[in-house]
């Protein structure tokens, strides 16, 4: 039977997880019409299972594809990644097409050898972890190196929008325990009292360093990085805006780890001091993504009364 060279997009509402708004099947259409498209083997198709857009494996490439709402990302993805091909010692997806589907905005890209670090991280032994912990710092610095200045420029309304937010944003979190509430409670002030941040030098961000878009693979007997992935959130901003998600999604809670990273990328020594935990837990508050009920289950079983209490305990760095 031939493939179809039609597909209906679903309805998605606002907060909708993108992936359940219809069946594999449904999905799997789409990608069907995208692959044969591109001369792409349809046999092949593989769903990824996370991620907030939809995304498939086809052999060696990758079809990302999202609700027409988020173009803007896609385009912003593809710019970042011809932007940094070949500029990190970590490999970046190949741009190889762009299109849309119904309206429906997507990429196709190569795909990263490796499997997601966080895949390796449970398991293990310290050493190995904080041997990758100097390895991110090294790529943070390479990136964070790459001149910004033809990149586009959004962070003012960006981090606008971001700071607005934050003081509001833990206040309904339905998944924050009783205990805790006293802790949104004062992000306000605790805000307020570090500042505007943003007064350093800007760099080319990716934003989002979780377990989930940092690649690794085993060689000669040891895990090592070797890509990075989904840079659709790149973008110029202030160098501490990259760490917080490091502490959240990556070290959780070891704070020597991020203190390795920190060493690698390039910090002095007699900057990794408490005031820099303040003010990276102000950087995680403000952060597009960032959320408290995660912070705190990064430092569980601890309970902090207050959030210096949890800068300690997140960044470690007194």
């Amino acid at each position: 039977m031939g493939q179809s060279t039609s597909w209906t997009p679903p309805e998605v509402a606002p907060g909708a997880e993108l992936r359940a708004c219809l069946p594999v099947e449904g999905w799997r259409a789409a990608m069907g019409v995208i692959a044969a498209r591109h001369g792409l083997d349809t046999a092949s198709l593989e769903p990824f299972a996370g991620g907030s857009d939809v995304v498939w494996a086809c052999g060696d490439r990758v079809v990302k594809l999202t609700d027409p709402r988020c173009s803007w990302q896609l385009a912003a993805e593809a710019d970042w990644l011809e932007r940094l091909a070949g500029r990190t010692s970590l490999a970046t997806p190949r741009l190889i097409d762009m299109g849309e589907l119904e309206g429906w905005p997507y990429l196709v890209l190569s795909l990263l050898p490796g499997r997601a670090l966080g895949e390796f991280w449970p398991a293990l032994p310290y050493d190995e972890r904080r041997r990758l912990a100097a390895d991110i710092g090294n790529f943070i610095a390479e990136l964070h190196g790459v001149d910004p200045s033809d990149a586009p420029r959004t962070w003012p309304d960006f981090w606008t929008d971001c700071r607005e937010r934050a003081p509001v944003r833990d206040l309904g979190d339905p998944r924050l325990p009783d205990w805790a509430r006293p802790l949104a409670e004062e992000v306000g002030s605790f805000l307020e009292a570090e500042g505007p941040l943003d007064a350093q030098r800007h760099v080319c961000l990716h934003t989002e360093l979780l377990d989930q878009h940092l690649f690794a693979r085993e060689r000669a007997g040891r895990v090592e990085l070797c890509g990075v992935l989904d840079f659709a959130d790149g973008r110029v901003g202030p160098a501490e805006y990259d760490f917080p998600p490091l502490a959240d999604f990556v070290f959780r809670g070891e704070g020597d780890l991020l203190r390795t990273c920190l060493e690698a990328y390039g910090r002095p020594g007699v900057e990794l001091n408490h005031g820099l935990a303040r003010r990276l837990l102000a950087w995680g508050l403000s952060h597009r993504f960032g959320r408290l009920q995660r912070m705190l289950a990064a430092v569980a079983p601890s309970r902090p009364r207050t959030l210096d209490e949890l800068a300690t305990l997140l960044f470690g760095l007194d």
